[in-house]
């Protein structure tokens, strides 16, 4: 089949993945869990890189054409001099997630980290944010604390909710800064408030130890709770340790329900939670075998 029909073939789909994925691209196509980043392809979204990996699709031929024709359509753009710093994000991304067994893996890895650079200079804060977070992670270049905290506070400005939420961790550990609990709660709340839900878990932490802010016991339980209906794992977690052991005034201790909690989140592959869960089996097995029943 001629590549021209092929991607023609493609091509409604990828219309209709592309919309889905940029209205409500925070789902992960593989595990429906908050998803930080989208396919290459821009037409799906991701929570890790595992599921990415994972999914057939991110290596299908459909994939590997929508992202052909996408570099080609932004290449002519950067060409003309027309490409905006959305274009060059894009094509930084295309060229920077390139696929391990490509004969110019190296140099498609050093060409979109330049084009991310250069929308990220022009202010674009998802640019700023994913460098942030490529100098934080250390995998495809080496760790550089400077650039990262530089490059997640500028877009954490701008009200990138996973800057923020990144930024909110930094302060909250003392990484790359010194630590300040009051910071952090700040960042957390500015990203939370935007519906990330990895800040809200830390919200919700938050309140419920007073940390960086005042302790409000019935607001972190309402966090947790909304977010465990949700299927936030760690917000499970949380929910069952709440529930293991009582929260005055607000939740009493109800080893059912911390269990049935600890094991959603267990399920979701959350290890605190898997111990957890361990830990309620050996119980009740022990009390089995003292009790002779099967």
């Amino acid at each position: 089949m001629d590549y021209k029909i092929k991607y023609l073939k493609y091509k409604n789909k990828y219309i209709e993945l592309k919309k889905i994925a940029q209205k409500g691209g925070n789902k992960c196509k593989c595990c429906g869990k908050y998803a930080e980043f989208f396919c290459p392809c821009f037409t799906v979204s991701y929570c890790s890189e595992k599921c990415r990996n994972d999914d057939l699709e991110y290596h299908s031929e459909s994939c590997r054409n929508i992202r052909k024709e996408e570099r080609k359509r932004l290449l002519k753009k950067l060409n003309e001099g027309n490409a905006t710093a959305e274009d060059k994000y894009k094509l930084g991304i295309l060229y920077f997630y390139t696929s391990k067994d490509g004969k110019k893996y190296k140099e498609n890895k050093s060409r979109g980290l330049i084009y991310l650079i250069a929308s990220a200079n022009e202010g674009y804060a998802d640019a700023q944010y994913l460098l942030g977070y490529i100098y934080f992670e250390g995998k495809e270049v080496q760790e550089d604390e400077t650039q990262s905290f530089f490059w997640f506070k500028l877009s954490a400005d701008q009200g990138n909710h996973k800057a923020q939420h990144h930024l909110g961790n930094l302060y909250y550990i003392g990484h790359y800064v010194n630590k300040d609990v009051k910071e952090a709660f700040k960042w957390f709340k500015l990203s939370a408030d935007q519906g990330n839900p990895k800040a809200q878990v830390m919200l919700g932490f938050n309140y419920l130890k007073g940390t960086g802010t005042e302790k409000n016991l019935l607001e972190a339980f309402n966090i947790f709770k909304r977010l465990a209906e949700q299927n936030e794992h760690s917000a499970q977690f949380m929910l069952g340790l709440i529930y293991q052991n009582g929260l005055v005034g607000i939740a009493i201790k109800n080893e059912a329900e911390a269990f049935k909690w600890f094991k959603l989140s267990a399920d979701q592959g959350n290890m605190q939670a898997i111990e957890q869960v361990k830990a309620f089996e050996a119980i009740e097995a022990k009390k089995k075998s003292e009790t002779g029943l099967d």
